[in-house]
Parts: C-alpha cells; sequence; structure tokens
C-alpha cells in the first residue's frame, strides 16, 4: 500500500497548503470558551 502511494500524482488540497496562523493555545482557549457559554451540545447554557 506505501508503495502505491509513492506513484500516484494526486493534487494536494487547498485548505492544507495554506499556513496556519492560530496556536495551538488560542485553539483550545476559544474552544474552551465555546463550550462553556453553549455546553458540550452547542446549546446555549440557561443559568
Amino acid at each position: 500500500m506505501t508503495i502505491l502511494l509513492l506513484f500516484l500524482r494526486v493534487p494536494v488540497h487547498r485548505g492544507a497548503q495554506e499556513q496556519n496562523q492560530v496556536s495551538y493555545f488560542t485553539n483550545l482557549r476559544e474552544g474552551l470558551v465555546y463550550v462553556k457559554d453553549r455546553g458540550f451540545r452547542g446549546q446555549p447554557v440557561t443559568p
């Protein structure tokens, strides 16, 4: 299987070629804020 992948010429997706400007910790913090504000299932948390 690995040898087959060496011979295939598959173009890389444009989104995969772009550099990611978001750091790991920024992304983690935004995710935690999202979960805190909306709950785990994406619905607003009612106080």
